[in-house]
């Protein structure tokens, strides 16, 4: 027996087994949350608490509410989460209407202590559930961003980048859109923030313009689909007065808006 051999086999054994463990190490893999009540859902909640500012927060329970509860709106939810080293280290929110034809960005977060899920995570998520289900349903893409590009750098090169990939290009939509107060605790409803819209159509367009009746469809959608649903009397919301406050709102935007309104490349 050549000694030798033998521990030239173990050392190479060694040196593969190493390899693979960074490599499993640094693997970064995307989940769907079904169970409200899974170990990934708990680990979801830690990490949107974490990192999502406390005012732009829904509680994370009325978003887990709504996993695999999709039989009574226009609206289906879906939540993923990326996970590595069976952790969660990041995840996306979005809704989808087909009836107005697009996918909503709820949110979208990552965990910058992770180097691994910050440098490849978040692709993996708009790859896996945003283009995927845009491509196949044919949806537009949609998402609150803040009126200063420097606020959503990340969010709009990202957007761009993986419109680019798919031959679509990204704008955000040349008029105020305001985020409703959020329909939870105390329900205060008069703190809404001035935004506007990131905009990917599905469509190649011929001008950059939207129609005024466009713009308020898709933000009648979003108030009463996405937002209007989660108040409820068990997390001190009242459905009556929020939805008197979100009509306020959009008579006051309808009335803001021209006939046509630009969209800005971004």
């Amino acid at each position: 027996m050549d000694k030798n051999k033998d521990v030239m086999d173990i050392g190479s054994f060694s040196v593969f087994f190493d390899i693979l463990g960074k490599l499993l190490n640094r693997c970064v893999f995307i989940r769907e949350i079904r169970d409200p009540e899974s170990f990934d859902a708990n680990q979801f909640k830690e990490l949107y608490n974490k990192i999502i500012p406390f005012n732009l927060q829904i509680s994370a329970e009325i978003i887990l509410d709504f996993v695999g509860n999709n039989d009574s709106s226009d609206i289906v939810h879906h939540l993923f989460v990326c996970k590595r080293s069976n952790k969660v280290v990041g995840f996306i929110k979005i809704m989808i209407c087909e009836r107005l034809r697009y996918l909503f960005i709820a949110y979208l977060g990552i965990d910058n202590e992770d180097v691994y899920a910050k440098s490849i995570g978040v692709k993996k998520l708009l790859k896996r559930c945003v283009m995927k289900y845009s491509k196949k349903m044919k949806l537009n893409i949609i998402s609150e961003i803040s009126q200063i590009p420097s606020k959503d750098l990340a969010m709009r090169r990202l957007v761009r980048n993986y419109s680019k990939k798919f031959k679509r290009q990204s704008f955000s939509i040349d008029a105020d859109y305001w985020q409703p107060a959020m329909p939870d605790t105390n329900c205060e409803v008069n703190e809404e923030e001035v935004l506007t819209l990131l905009y990917v159509p599905y469509l190649r367009l011929s001008n950059n313009i939207i129609t005024k009746e466009e713009l308020c469809a898709i933000i009648s959608s979003i108030y009463y689909d996405i937002y209007a649903p989660s108040c409820s009397i068990l997390n001190g919301c009242d459905p009556k007065r929020y939805n008197n406050y979100l009509s306020e709102i959009l008579e006051s935007l309808k009335d803001s808006y021209e006939k046509v309104i630009n969209l800005n490349p971004c």
